[in-house]
């Protein structure tokens, strides 16, 4: 039996699942079968994970130079229906566009299911000429209210969570997908490779560690995952400062 890893390397952060390449065979009778199916579940749910798609393509795409905007709508311009809201939408990027950006690229979410029941986008938001002031007095003049602040990439895990509630499952007529991404997004670089049976994963020297998922193992074999954050999206030492801690 072999072990697969697949890793997902973004601009920010690397996501590892470390697996055992499991077969279901003929000759497998029923509690084999149920305890080989119970670890390829395992396997499936992460690879399939909509929060950890949403992570990456954020993690791969937007920087600290970029925003995370919550787009929300007056009474008078309320939209009746979902369609209506993302028709609104692409009249607010048309509106960045005759101001001056370009370049524009976007991953949102509409969401209407929690909270008051209110149609309103989250929004990661990047483009050459675009700053938060222009987005927050374009959409409060046309459409309502708008929340800016910058990106934080040690903040895009928990960021993710939240997006991934009301996240369709189909974008654009595709499944969320790592390497099949929305709006124009830039894949992550995702690689698999055999690799023996010791094998362990580690956080390299300088990162920081974001998420490890106790090993799933029975007699049949193992998954396990690790994800981490590289020092190009990791705080600065002034962020901590202004914080009063000290980075361990």
């Amino acid at each position: 039996m072999s072990q697969i890893l697949k890793v997902v390397e973004t601009r920010n952060e690397v996501q590892m699942i470390l697996y055992t390449n499991i077969r279901i065979t003929d000759h497998d009778n029923l509690e084999v079968r149920r305890q080989k199916r119970a670890l390829r579940k395992s396997v499936s749910r992460y690879l399939r994970s909509k929060r950890r798609c949403i992570e990456a393509l954020i993690q791969n795409n937007f920087t600290t130079d970029d925003y995370y905007c919550t787009l929300t709508f007056s009474d008078e311009r309320y939209p009746d229906k979902g369609r209506n809201a993302n028709f609104k939408f692409s009249y607010f990027m048309r509106m960045l566009r005759r101001n001056g950006c370009r370049n524009l690229r976007y991953l949102k979410v509409l969401e209407f299911r929690h909270g008051a029941g209110r149609y309103h986008f989250h929004v990661v938001l990047s483009g050459d000429g675009l700053t938060g002031e222009l987005i927050s007095e374009i959409w409060g003049r046309t459409y309502g209210y708008a929340r800016v602040r910058r990106l934080m990439p040690w903040k895009v895990p928990g960021l993710a969570a939240y997006l991934a509630k009301e996240a369709p499952d189909i974008v654009g007529g595709r499944a969320y997908s790592r390497s099949l991404p929305p709006s124009g997004l830039a894949d992550p670089v995702i690689t698999w490779e055999t690799v023996p049976d010791e094998y362990r994963m580690v956080v390299p020297y300088g990162c920081d560690l974001i998420e490890r998922e106790p090993r799933c193992e029975n007699a049949y074999g193992s998954v396990e995952t690790l994800s981490y954050l590289l020092p190009a999206g990791q705080p600065t030492k002034q962020f901590y400062k202004t914080l009063g801690l000290k980075k361990t």
